[in-house]
């Protein structure tokens, strides 16, 4: 089956893709009395961090599970596009099922790695500091894309990097501003530094307030990506906290601070909820 349309949308939907945390760590014990330990990305985090992009692309995922003619079981895992092409990954399951939690824990087992295998996902691990500062420059310099996009005199009110400051805000230096906030989402200096030498400025004064917002916004993503939320939740809880209280008056930072205990606390809850599963 040729899938034209559906490879086009994937190609589409993957360069949109955030970074995905392996957020979940494993330990084995081995006869010899050591242990094996990894880390992997749970099934919510994948599906969480992927839908977006794909639903606007207009692909999805679905799962079921079916016998193959041979009478093997399987859970088959097609990603789909609106045109009606699809691929398909299946993943076995026990011919013989006994307890039935057992079989939902290899359904989703299943969805996960077929999933990974039809999307080609990679994942980070938040221990991986090399990882951590390779994905910072590649989001330093897709910024720079974006700022281009937008212009250097004004930026689109329809853009999403338009965002909304407090009066005030615009007087304040901005670079003490870019640096202050560095400082608090402990983002490497030498990396704002090299983000402004490749815009081809010399100071973050120079630049219209909607981008140097826009940056902010992005340091403040990648440091809650880090400390473990979903990116998807990141951006979406800076616009409503971060700006709203922005907005109502308090000070960036103060509002800063705020958001960042409320990351880490929706990380540690959501941590605490999986393992209650």
């Amino acid at each position: 089956m040729q899938t034209p349309l559906l490879n086009s949308a994937i190609a589409k939907a993957k360069l949109e893709f955030p970074a995905i945390l392996a957020n979940r760590t494993v330990k084995i014990p081995t006869k010899s009395g050591k242990q094996i330990e990894f880390t992997y990305a749970e099934l919510e985090e994948i599906v969480e961090a992927v839908t977006p992009a794909l639903s606007t692309n207009g692909l999805c995922l679905t799962s079921q599970i079916k016998y193959l003619e041979n009478g093997k079981l399987v859970l088959a895992t097609s990603l789909r596009h609106e045109s009606g092409e699809f691929i398909e990954s299946c993943y076995p399951l026990p011919d013989i099922v006994g307890d039935p939690k057992e079989l939902g824990s290899q359904i989703s087992y299943g969805r996960r790695y077929n999933s990974i295998c039809l999307l080609e996902i990679t994942t980070i691990e938040p221990s991986n500091p090399q990882q951590w500062d390779e994905k910072k420059r590649k989001l330093a310099v897709d910024f720079q894309k974006e700022v281009k996009k937008v212009g250097l005199n004004e930026a689109s009110e329809s853009s999403e990097l338009k965002v909304a400051t407090s009066p005030n805000q615009s007087r304040y230096p901005q670079s003490d501003r870019v640096k202050a906030i560095c400082g608090l989402l402990d983002y490497p200096q030498e990396l704002a530094r090299e983000w402004l030498n490749n815009s081809g400025r010399k100071q973050f004064d120079e630049f219209p307030l909607e981008q140097i917002d826009a940056y902010v916004a992005e340091l403040c993503k990648i440091w809650a990506v880090r400390a473990g939320m979903n990116e998807f939740h990141a951006r979406n809880s800076y616009k409503k906290r971060v700006l709203g209280d922005v907005m109502d008056g308090k000070g960036e930072l103060h509002a800063i601070r705020l958001w960042m205990q409320h990351v880490a606390q929706s990380v540690i809850d959501s941590k605490a909820e999986a393992k209650s599963v």
